[in-house]
């Protein structure tokens, strides 16, 4: 297999890189796997007779096991499963992006029927978008974060406007 970097060199090293709670591996050959900084693993690692694993987490801070079954984060990594129900709350951090990555939610907003009525979507469309509102805080979007909240806001009145109605005899 050729360097996925340079093409030229035959890949020796699997280089993987997480950036951001995302895990990338590329195949790379020694001279671009040192160019890109990576560092071999501690004397007395065993990691294959013919495969140096390299890991490049420069950024990432070092996550303890869990303190009730001992799962560690790599298992999450390695497997996409965690060891415990105390598991969700420890590797918060890291679960979040990965949640809203696979789901495009990062809670779970229930199974419900097709038609659920109109009052039902714009909850779900107001909870998505405070979502989206903590996200853009976060990122200090806050051009983003004024766009959705005023959309928050008029979701909420026509929500209010659709209870007022049925308390009113008005159509659900």
């Amino acid at each position: 297999m050729k360097c996925e970097r340079c093409s030229r060199r035959e890949a020796a090293v699997k280089y993987i890189e997480v950036e951001e709670g995302v895990k990338r591996s590329r195949w790379l050959c020694e001279v671009c796997a040192s160019e890109e900084g990576a560092q071999p693993p501690p004397a007395g690692d065993d990691v294959g007779a013919s495969l140096d694993v390299f890991l490049r987490v420069e950024d990432e801070p070092v996550v303890p096991p869990c303190d009730r079954c001992g799962a560690e984060i790599q298992q999450l990594h390695d497997h996409g499963m965690v060891g415990c129900p105390h598991c969700y709350v420890h590797f918060r951090e890291q679960l979040v992006p990965l949640l809203r990555r696979f789901h495009r939610a990062s809670v779970h907003l229930g199974k419900s029927p097709g038609a659920r009525g109109p009052r039902a979507v714009l909850r779900l469309e107001i909870r998505q978008l405070r979502s989206n509102l903590e996200e853009a805080v976060a990122g200090e979007d806050f051009e983003e974060a004024a766009l959705v909240r005023d959309r928050i806001a008029a979701l909420q009145g026509q929500l209010a406007a659709t209870e007022n109605d049925e308390e009113h005899g008005g159509a659900p």
